[in-house]
């Protein structure tokens, strides 16, 4: 069976107009003016018809109002569906489960149960669509900062933690002392994010200085052993191989020959992703939904993995380049003078 649309409105504001004169005696203790709950009434009315008619601004605003004066049930089902349709998924799973856990012991009963089961539906409906944004430090610990999303101060002990917020353009700001770091996000209905907010690194302790008058340390001697004698200053004996800078230039370019490779071979499977995700339904201008969400986490993978591979492969081939370039080809010549008790030796390259 189809319903129509005036027919929809009319069970609305029936449902609506059940809770209201049905409302508990603890609500109506509260609003002990008749004139109050007529006007929450006639809020109601409004609002379902704004809500039937797809003006969900204004229905929005009648529900908050009428909830504000009444808080029965069936208006706030009605005013969370209404947050639903403005954008507030996050307010929304919040008025759902307060709507749970009003009472219901007197007037229209029913009326206001199958309001409380028609809740808890739509909140199971709507949790898998609300965003949740990771925010992250780098640099920085959470007891340092004070958090702030869309100028609004946030708790930065939740810092690393999945926060539920609604769909749409985020600014994320972190302060500490006169440091600022900010983001901005965008976030579609059901999408996971994580963002970065990137500290100056801090610079490294330096020792204070010493008192006035304080004893400078001095160093230790060096004492002989006392069975030998140094007769004069010796250079010490440098063993160095010829090849071990070759040696290197050569594994050098080898490891940069295969990092750049990769790059290549990472580069050409990003590029096919990419041609997949332009041609798929769910991307529509360089974003897509959550159902390419995999798809789109393997091609900033191969993205990442060919850029990373393409830098390192660079600068390993050109280190190898210059070792080979800068290596020597011969031995250096050299003496060494060794005195003992009872011997002597001379060790020498020519």
């Amino acid at each position: 069976m189809v319903f129509s649309p005036p027919f929809l409105r009319s069970l609305g504001l029936v449902v609506v107009f059940a809770g209201i004169v049905g409302a508990p005696a603890a609500a109506e203790a509260e609003i002990a003016d008749p004139a109050a709950r007529a006007v929450a009434r006639q809020l109601g009315y409004a609002g379902v018809q704004a809500y039937q008619e797809g003006d969900f601004a204004t229905a929005y605003d009648k529900f908050e109002k009428a909830y504000d004066v009444l808080q029965v049930p069936t208006l706030g089902l009605w005013s969370a569906r209404s947050m639903v349709k403005v954008g507030k998924l996050v307010e929304a799973s919040e008025r759902y489960r307060e709507v749970q856990r009003l009472s219901a012991v007197d007037g229209d009963i029913e009326v206001q149960r199958r309001a409380q089961a028609d809740a808890a539906a739509e909140l199971r409906a709507l949790l898998p669509r609300i965003p949740m944004l990771t925010i992250a430090l780098e640099n920085a610990e959470p007891s340092e900062i004070a958090l702030f999303v869309d100028e609004r101060a946030f708790a930065a002990s939740l810092v690393g933690e999945p926060l539920p917020i609604n769909p749409g353009r985020h600014v994320i700001e972190a302060r500490r002392g006169e440091e600022r770091v900010t983001a901005e996000v965008v976030l579609e209905a059901g999408e996971r994010e994580r963002t970065v907010l990137v500290f100056a690194a801090k610079a490294a302790a330096v020792p204070p200085p010493a008192p006035p008058g304080a004893p400078r340390p001095q160093p230790a001697p060096s004492t002989p052993p006392p069975d030998a004698r140094i007769l004069e200053p010796v250079p010490p004996s440098i063993e160095r191989g010829p090849s071990m800078g070759r040696t290197l230039g050569w594994v050098g370019l080898g490891l940069g020959g295969a990092a750049l490779a990769a790059s290549g071979v990472s580069a050409g499977f990003a590029l096919d992703a990419k041609r997949d995700l332009d041609g798929s339904a769910q991307c529509v201008k360089g974003r897509c939904g959550p159902a390419e969400a995999d798809r789109v986490s393997d091609y900033r993978t191969l993205r990442t993995v060919s850029t990373v591979s393409f830098y390192a492969g660079s600068a390993l081939a050109l280190g190898g380049a210059v070792l080979l370039l800068t290596a020597p080809t011969t031995e250096e010549p050299g003496v060494a003078l060794t005195v003992g008790p009872g011997s002597a030796c001379v060790r020498g390259r020519f």
